[in-house]
């Protein structure tokens, strides 16, 4: 999956899963894009209501990240399970 990823504004900040700020606004910002989002996904459906998964993730820097950061590619590993009713 590719997802491309942007601020709602310039003036907006990159927030982490509890809310906190991850990345700050950055006065000089000249772009909203923060990059481009490649995800590699495993899934095991064990029955009709029980499915595993995992996988990397890869962010490459968009202009806003270059800006407001060192500017670097991101890479993380993610794992969830999903029970279904």
């Amino acid at each position: 999956m590719v997802d491309d990823l942007w601020l709602a504004t310039k003036n907006d900040a990159v927030y982490n899963n509890a809310g906190a700020i991850a990345v700050a606004a950055h006065p000089g910002a000249t772009s909203r894009h923060l990059g481009a989002e490649l995800d590699l996904i495993a899934e095991y459906k064990q029955d009709r209501h029980i499915t595993y998964g995992f996988g990397i993730a890869h962010i490459f820097t968009g202009k806003f990240l270059s800006e407001a950061t060192t500017g670097k590619d991101y890479d993380y590993p993610f794992a969830y399970a999903t029970y279904i009713f």
